[in-house]
């Protein structure tokens, strides 16, 4: 029972950071100089040039 609570609780967990980013992407979005990059070993990346 506690592995299934675990289990759904990831999954919210990582929708609410998706959530979060695509709120964050859309907030830089007219912003050149910021950008959001979603990289394989780093996961996120918020570059500011």
């Amino acid at each position: 029972m506690i592995k299934l609570l675990l289990v759904e609780d990831d999954f919210f967990a990582s929708r609410n950071l998706d959530v979060f980013v695509t709120k964050l992407r859309k907030l830089f979005a007219d912003d050149p100089k910021v950008e959001i990059k979603t990289a394989r070993s780093v996961r996120l990346m918020l570059v500011v040039k």
